[in-house]
């Protein structure tokens, strides 16, 4: 018998099961499937707690924005407290040679403990590469940048040159940024907690000390003036190559360590601290290392010794000596650290003197310096003398 079935091209009125949630519209088990659907309406919202993958799809009201397409889950427990969403998948393939291999990347909300915190996790074949918390932390693998920009400015570009920043540190200042791979321009603060790197080269490690920075391209200027130092006492840089190294002019600065300089802007000299005292840079300065006066006694009597090396001088006063009196003046030098002392100059003096005072030739001394007197005719007399080193 034939059944002419032309009615069946179109159904004028809904097509309704005799039952409740008990009739399919095709079978999952048949290799018959309905064709296409334009639109699917589900009326109310079905969930079935035994089956974590129904897809719902539900709305307060037709005209409410609140419309949601939900990935279907499994409800807690006391046991299992905490329970992920199921994964919206998107599959792509390729050709091993052999076969067509699926690859798939993967969203879904990832709970992580009943606070509730969650994060939505990006994943590729199961691995996570960018995770989204609900503190609006963004972590994910290494930072890797084809360049770096900040409020719209360049401060570091794909060749690893640091440009137009400043040396404010309290622009790192709140939030968790772990790792991101994402080459945008950021208009907001971006923290790194893992590092930043530019290239596949780290250029910030997690302790924000910079490294495999190839140039700076602009001038790095302190956020406000004499606040900031260029290293520390104990971390410093080992050279510093530059056309000029500019000195402000000041005065002396207060609390001096060994080895600082500065450019004096009264005498327009530049001074370096030796740990005791400011040095004049190109210029001899002399310094007292001793100063009083000796009356003789008719031997040859020291009046200063050292054993300290530097270049010494000085000077003595005779204007004691009248007639008849008679005095040796004798310079030494050690030459070795024993010391053994070497003279090198003697002046006989006689009578009342037209130039009284003596001076003490310029003597380098690196192992010891020593100058006496011997009155050897007429009064013992006091004479006064000053001793200096050059620094």
């Amino acid at each position: 018998m034939v059944v002419d079935s032309s009615f069946l091209n179109s159904v004028p009125t809904d097509i309704l099961p005799d039952t409740d949630g008990t009739r399919n519209v095709g079978d999952w088990s048949s290799s018959l499937r309905w064709k296409s659907v334009d639109t699917v309406r589900v009326k109310t919202v079905y969930f079935n707690p035994d089956i974590d993958q129904d897809v719902l799809v539900f709305y307060n009201s037709p005209n409410s924005e609140s419309r949601r397409l939900v990935l279907g889950y499994l409800a807690s427990d006391s046991s299992t407290t905490t329970r992920n969403s199921a994964k919206l998948s998107l599959r792509g393939t390729y050709w091993d040679g052999s076969n067509s291999q699926s690859y798939y990347g993967d969203i879904f909300l990832r709970m992580l403990s009943t606070t509730p915190t969650a994060e939505i996790v990006f994943q590729i074949n199961s691995n996570d590469y960018l995770k989204v918390g609900d503190n609006g932390i963004v972590s994910s693998q290494p930072a890797d940048f084809g360049s770096l920009s900040i409020g719209g400015t360049s401060v570091i570009d794909s060749s690893r040159n640091l440009k137009n920043v400043s040396a404010d540190a309290s622009i790192i200042t709140s939030g968790t940024f772990d790792e991101a791979r994402i080459p945008h321009t950021f208009s907001n603060l971006v923290d790194l907690s893992g590092g930043l790197a530019i290239g596949g080269t780290t250029v910030i490690n997690s302790s924000r000390v910079m490294s495999g920075v190839a140039s700076v391209g602009e001038h790095m200027i302190p956020s406000s003036s004499n606040t900031y130092d260029l290293g520390s006492d104990t971390s410093y840089w080992r050279r510093v190559f530059s056309g000029v190294l500019r000195l402000v002019p000041s005065s002396a600065p207060t609390s001096p360590y060994e080895g600082d300089i500065y450019y004096n802007s009264s005498d327009k000299a530049i001074y370096y601290y030796d740990g005791s005292s400011w040095v004049k840079v190109g210029g001899t300065m002399l310094s007292t290392v001793s100063s009083g006066s000796i009356t003789a006694n008719g031997t040859e009597q020291t009046v200063y010794s050292t054993t300290s090396a530097g270049i010494y001088g000085g000077i003595i006063d005779t204007s004691n000596m009248a007639s008849g009196d008679k005095v040796t003046l004798r310079l030494y030098v050690a030459i070795n650290s024993t010391p053994t002392y070497v003279k090198v100059d003697t002046l006989d003096l006689e009578d009342a003197q037209t130039n009284p005072g003596v001076l003490i030739a310029r003597t380098p001394a690196p192992y010891g310096f020593k100058v006496t007197l011997e009155q050897t005719a007429g009064t013992n007399r006091s004479y006064s003398y000053l001793i200096w080193k050059e620094t």
